[in-house]
């Protein structure tokens, strides 16, 4: 479905209460999304902190940067859960094991996403609210297509050895996860990423409890595959908890979803188009320049890891944010603007440090074996710099606009591009001809992004981020040249060069972007003494 922004009429919004309970009154006095943001107040500061938690209402705006903090915080605390959890498998089973489980893990994830549709991110992204019988046919049609899965994975379990026992009793976990999807749809149009981070941590609490104590009582394997059905189990239960309006049963007929599928269809689309990519990227790594170029490639990924999962709780917010400013027929183009700007100069600190501090960190905490993958940490960081402020920014605009073709085609590009260059330049240049791949496929990327907003929004993110790359350059280049002129190595060495690139950020915040650096953290310290250090449940 597609709305253009100047013509979609103002329609009933959604209204998340603390109990995760939706109704469809919105209060009809509201400032204009575009003036809050550009303003950078939350109206709930100004006025009762309890406003704070409608929709869509005058705090669509800071909702989305708690939102954002939220799940932030959600995938710190989940790396550390998972980072312990993986030390104690790796100590207690055999690599037999988890080859074993990778298989049956990796075919319930391909048929997770097959069950999905993208029925859910439809009924998001319009304008009316969806009615329960929509909301109970998603459910129906995504049961009967989990049901199929299921039978196919039981099928096809005989013949895979030692994954099929494990694989079978992972499967029912389809399932359970699916009857939670008008719960999730509900919460993700209120943009209530508080509730939708209770949901995951509880799940991963939950997994990680269930399998390290089967694992220790000598279950082996087994207690991780039964920890999938009781995770989503448990999930399934939370989401049901917090929002009581997506607690339904299956309906008696698809016809009120089968619009959906067509939109449902484009959107998963890209997610197979971003799954296809990484694959086809290791794939060629491995066969083109071996498989320790791609572990050194791996050991790039990791660095990035903490940077990655901050973006993917923007992209989290972005999508349903957009959704909302569309449904109030606001003007997509300040929003879009407002979350490159400030997701660029965020990404020049994030990325800026890890080009300045690596040839420093990676030698003293991982040690010099991992030196040749510094130049690909470098170009993966100027990469990341390009990608991560338009990508967030623009995918989630386009989608809701309903140009999927944009974003698929953008991606594809960045992976043909990328899987080219491997191919001809990774056996001669090894990890170094990888980064370069990657960084010349991204840059492709981003400029396909960059003309679809210019076509949708009438600006170019690219041209936005010319400060950020500033940034980015300057504090890369301190961190470049304390390293190259210190006479002495070790944590010394690591701990001057983090000082250095620490002094170069604080002076290109300050020179760069002061004002949006005080509108975030005025924003959340008041949000946190209104609600409370854990008063983000609604958020």
């Amino acid at each position: 479905m597609v709305v253009n922004q100047e013509g979609a009429e103002k329609t009933e919004g959604t209204l998340a209460r603390p109990s995760g309970g939706v109704s469809f009154d919105t209060p009809k006095t509201q400032a204009p999304i575009s003036a809050q943001i550009q303003n950078g107040v939350d109206p709930a500061i100004r006025g009762d902190p309890d406003q704070a938690i409608f929709l869509p209402g005058p705090s669509v705006g800071a909702r989305a940067a708690a939102g954002v903090a939220v799940l932030t915080g959600r995938t710190f605390l989940l790396k550390t859960i998972t980072l312990g959890a993986a030390i104690l498998f790796a100590r207690r089973l055999e690599p037999a094991d988890f080859g074993a489980l990778a298989v049956a893990t990796s075919m319930v994830g391909l048929a997770s996403f097959v069950t999905d549709i993208g029925l859910g991110a439809s009924l998001i992204q319009r304008l009316p609210a969806p009615s329960k019988q929509e909301l109970r046919a998603l459910m129906t049609l995504q049961l009967a297509v989990a049901a199929c899965c299921v039978l196919a994975l039981y099928g096809v379990a005989p013949r895979l050895g030692a994954a099929g026992p494990l694989l079978a009793l992972a499967a029912p976990s389809l399932v359970l996860s699916t009857v939670r999807a008008p719960a999730l749809v509900v919460l993700e149009r209120s943009m209530a990423f508080g509730s939708v981070a209770v949901i995951d941590i509880a799940e991963q609490v939950v997994y990680y409890s269930w399998s390290v104590a089967g694992v220790l009582l000598g279950h082996g394997v087994f207690a991780i595959a039964s920890a999938m059905v009781v995770k989503a189990l448990v999930g399934t239960v939370v989401a049901f908890t917090l929002s009581p309006d997506g607690r339904l049963l299956p309906g008696t007929s698809v016809k009120p979803i089968i619009g959906h599928v067509s939109y449902g269809l484009r959107f998963q689309a890209i997610t197979a188009a971003v799954m296809s990519r990484a694959q086809g990227t290791n794939l060629t790594i491995a066969a083109v320049a071996g498989s320790s170029t791609l572990g050194y490639w791996s050991f790039v990924l990791r660095v990035f890891t903490l940077p990655v999962g901050l973006l993917d709780s923007v992209y989290r917010v972005s999508y349903p944010l957009m959704a909302s400013v569309r449904r109030e027929a606001e003007d997509a183009a300040v929003m879009v603007k407002t979350i490159c700007r400030w997701v660029g100069f965020g990404s020049a600190v994030i990325a800026g440090g890890i080009a300045g501090t690596g040839t420093t960190l990676v030698p003293f905490v991982f040690g010099h074996k991992w030196d040749p993958a510094l130049p690909a940490v470098l170009m993966f960081a100027l990469a990341w710099m390009l990608l991560a402020p338009v990508s967030s920014a623009v995918v989630g605009a386009l989608m809701v606009r309903g140009a999927m073709a944009v974003v698929s085609r953008a991606v594809l590009i960045n992976a043909a591009t990328a899987v080219t260059l491997i191919a001809v330049t990774g056996r001669s240049l090894g990890i170094g001809g990888v980064g370069l791949a990657i960084l010349v496929g991204v840059a492709c990327e981003a400029i396909v992004l960059d003309r679809g907003c210019r076509r949708e929004f009438g600006f170019s993110c690219l041209a936005m981020l010319v400060p950020s790359l500033r940034m980015f350059v300057a504090i890369a280049i301190a961190g470049l040249a304390i390293a190259h002129l210190l006479p002495f190595g070790g944590i010394l060495a690591t701990l001057t060069t983090g000082a250095g690139v620490i002094a170069t950020s604080a002076i290109a915040v300050r020179v760069c972007c002061a004002e949006e650096a005080r509108i975030i953290m005025r924003g959340l310290v008041r949000r946190v003494r209104a609600r409370g250090p854990l008063g983000w449940h609604g958020a």
